[in-house]
């Protein structure tokens, strides 16, 4: 999942029918899908490869909602982000249109991939506003 984050720090901007078409699909499969800015992360766990080096990261990831496309209304919201080591999670201040799934079993919301965590643009927002209902 580190490859969400790069893909929008590199490719920002640069294949918007890219996103649009990752943005459409999530508002069709993930059952919540909002704009969000980050107000803090927390290292919540990591997974280690065989050779003994943390592999994974888990960040906690705390965000204000600014905009909800598809889901209960929330003011805040707390999920969970599964980042390739080595990786600081989102960094404070980012915002992100986020697709998140939920899990009973863990009581949370998480992003469950790659592609779940889009740029924001004025496109992008309208294409979910369009998208959502």
């Amino acid at each position: 999942m580190n490859l969400t984050f790069g893909c929008v720090a590199l490719q920002k901007g640069s294949d918007d029918s890219f996103f649009e078409e990752l943005l459409l699909a999530n508002l069709q499969d993930a059952p919540y899908t909002a704009h969000v800015k980050i107000t803090k992360t927390e290292r919540n766990k990591e997974s280690y490869s065989d050779s003994g080096k943390v592999g994974y990261v888990i960040f906690k990831v705390h965000a204000d909602v600014v905009e909800t496309f598809r889901g209960a209304s929330y003011s805040d919201i707390e999920y969970s982000v599964f980042l390739e080591a080595p990786s600081n999670g989102p960094r404070v201040g980012e915002e992100f249109i986020v697709s998140l799934y939920y899990s009973e079993e863990k009581d949370e919301y998480y992003i469950p991939d790659n592609g779940y965590a889009l740029p924001v643009t004025d496109r992008l927002k309208n294409i979910a506003r369009s998208g959502s209902r």
